[in-house]
């Protein structure tokens, strides 16, 4: 999978992928933040990472893609942390 920047754009919109990406569950998603599964999902339900859910009612899925965290991560230059509820 290779990423296609756009020149034109800046930031999290600049991040284009070339091919379709699979969804992942979050024991992917953490391992590639290297954060706890549990921080993934919390920060999943809190609105603080780019999340596709499936499913409504009292049980959703998060599935994520990890092109939108990297673009996240740059777009944010690390203050992800900081936005972390408590």
């Amino acid at each position: 999978m290779t990423y296609a920047p756009n020149p034109n754009e800046t930031g999290a919109s600049s991040c284009r992928l070339s091919v379709p990406e699979c969804f992942v569950d979050a024991d992917v998603a953490a391992a590639f933040l290297m954060v706890k599964r549990k921080t993934i999902l919390d920060w999943a339900r809190a609105g603080v990472l780019p999340t596709h859910p499936f499913g409504r009612g009292k049980r959703v899925v998060w599935r994520f893609r990890l092109s939108e965290f990297a673009c996240c991560r740059h777009a944010s230059q690390g203050t992800m942390n900081s936005a972390v509820p408590r």
